[in-house]
């Protein structure tokens, strides 16, 4: 005898379903099914046989694999997620990476890039797995280790300005990351801190003269470890240029008549000043003020005006002023 088959789904062909067996596919859910058999013979007639319907068709149960995470457990780093092997293969999956178990916010993607938050903290990615027809299968991977630290992006800081006290050197610091990270700056005197010198310049004083300079910078990220990274040094700090402009004499060159300096404006102040008056060249004995009261041993002669000024940690300078007229009686 010859025996043919049909499955039927709620009373209606399944299309291409004639062999004794038959998987059952999502296009069945919820309908029930018969098959229907027919037997044949040569010289007897044909005869077929339907079964009883089955229970409604339900949801398929998905066997779902183990999820895996790769990459490094540091703040910073990515974490991607593996979704292992299934069966049936799903039509999808949607991820959902926890922080100790809890929801992270926003975390649904088969990457996870660590955050400060996460810092001591142990990571697990929970993968669901969907297909038409099936009931959708949960799955949660194995915890990570506890998340580190992350490890800033650095620069090696550099020094831009004169070696030379009252000018300015600038900390250019590179570019540190991931942004922002809060940086602090702390300049050294031949490798020893300077109290107070914590900005992204310094003025060179008079203490720093013949010591080399260098800037620390120190960067800090919540979640990542403090890094600090040292300039290399400058020359030696050469004594500062004072600005010394040239003296002028007021007064009419006249025995009994007083002359008086006008010294310009030095700098950086404070300046201290000094002077000497001189007579046709010659120095004049204890005439050492800004003021100067001709006498008559003056006459005849030309007077002039030295002018010297002095600071710590600056070159000393003299300026010589112009001669007045001959002094009259």
């Amino acid at each position: 005898m010859s025996l043919t088959y049909q499955w039927l789904a709620d009373g209606n062909r399944i299309t291409g379903a004639t062999s004794p067996g038959y998987v059952l596919t999502a296009a069945e859910l919820g309908k029930r099914i018969k098959v229907r058999v027919t037997g044949s013979k040569t010289g007897y007639s044909a005869v077929t046989a339907t079964s009883a319907a089955t229970a409604a068709v339900a949801k398929g149960t998905l066997a779902a694999g183990t999820p895996s995470i790769s990459g490094t457990v540091k703040v910073g780093s990515t974490l991607t997620a593996g979704p292992g092997a299934w069966s049936p293969q799903p039509d999808g999956f949607a991820y959902q990476w926890l922080r100790d178990g809890s929801p992270a916010a926003g975390a649904t993607g088969t990457t996870y890039v660590l955050q400060p938050a996460d810092l001591g903290g142990t990571i697990s990615v929970v993968v669901t797995g969907s297909k038409t027809g099936y009931e959708p299968a949960v799955k949660t991977s194995a915890a990570t280790a506890a998340v580190a630290a992350g490890s800033l992006t650095t620069a090696t800081p550099t020094i831009s300005g004169t070696a030379k006290v009252g000018q300015t050197l600038s900390a250019a610091t590179g570019t540190w990351g991931p942004a922002p990270v809060t940086l602090a700056y702390q300049w050294l005197r031949a490798g020893v801190a300077i109290t107070g010198a914590t900005k992204a310049t310094y003025v060179l004083q008079a203490a720093d003269v013949g010591k080399a300079m260098s800037v620390k910078v120190t960067g800090k990220k919540t979640g990542y470890t403090t890094v600090s990274k040292t300039s290399a040094v400058t020359a030696k700090v050469a004594n500062g240029t004072l600005t010394s402009p040239t003296p002028t004499i007021k007064g009419t060159a006249k025995v009994g008549k007083t002359l008086t300096v006008t010294t310009g404006t030095w700098g950086p102040q404070p300046v201290t000043l000094k002077y000497q008056w001189f007579r046709s060249g010659t120095a004049i004995a204890k005439a050492t003020s800004a003021t100067y009261k001709l006498v008559s041993k003056d006459k005849g002669k030309v007077i002039t005006v030295k002018v010297t000024g002095s600071k710590s940690g600056f070159t000393t300078v003299t300026k010589a002023s112009a001669a007045t007229k001959k002094v009259a009686k």
